[in-house]
């Protein structure tokens, strides 16, 4: 067992090192982070909406919100009851260059999915899926 459990971490190890695991990750902090969550959700957020659904300080999320705001990735809309409060959305801009961030990310996967071939890649998705079950339990 404990041959198959370093055989398993040295290849997940091993996926971190490809240039893959960098392309992921700015999907999950950072500015890419923000602009995913508007355009998977579909719907404007407030700061604190980002703080609990990036698991991300408040400083953090002003200062990629000015960022962002400065590049014309995102549109504010202030509240018309409180005007200490605002949404976020993405613009065409910002869905812009997160689609070319996403298209980048898809040329890994569409080979991924050539070269393993359709039951191979569904057996990794069921796989990855049972896995992420698995370590939830932890979290």
């Amino acid at each position: 067992m404990e041959d198959i459990k370093q055989r398993l971490t040295y290849s997940l190890l091993q996926i971190l090192d490809l240039d893959v695991a960098a392309v992921l990750k700015q999907f999950l902090e950072g500015e890419t982070s923000v602009l995913f969550l508007l355009f998977r959700t579909g719907k404007p957020h407030s700061p604190s909406e980002i703080v609990n659904e990036l698991s991300i300080s408040k400083g953090r999320v002003t200062t990629l919100l000015n960022s962002l705001f400065d590049k014309e990735l995102i549109d504010i809309k202030m509240s018309e009851d409180d005007r200490r409060s605002f949404t976020v959305s993405i613009t065409q801009k910002g869905l812009a260059v997160l689609g070319e961030k996403m298209a980048n990310a898809d040329r890994y996967f569409d080979k991924l999915v050539e070269r393993l071939g359709k039951e191979k890649s569904n057996t990794l998705i069921e796989i990855l899926n049972e896995t992420v079950e698995i370590m939830k339990e932890d979290d």
